[in-house]
């Protein structure tokens, strides 16, 4: 099996190995969890993928963070890349 290094869709780019985000080519600030959020969802493109997956992937040592704390700063930056 292939291992995918990057992903495309509509005018965004995520390059794993660099876990960075760009739109049309420009760099997207984006913090770690939340652009882990962001490939767990681009893995799984026609899944659920439940809250308790993403703190599970995001903090496998069971600290209860709470995940829209980063679904947040990743709609953030979808905001601001509109400028």
């Amino acid at each position: 099996m292939a291992t995918v290094s990057k992903y495309r869709f509509a005018n965004f780019e995520a390059d794993l190995k660099a876990a960075e985000l760009r739109r049309n080519g420009t760099r997207l600030k984006l913090q770690l969890q939340p652009f882990q959020v962001l490939v767990a969802l681009l893995e799984r493109p026609q899944d659920v993928v439940t809250r308790e997956e993403l703190r599970q992937r995001l903090w496998p040592e069971g600290d209860r963070k709470d995940v829209s704390s980063c679904t947040t700063e990743r709609s953030g930056a979808s905001a601001n890349s509109r400028t």
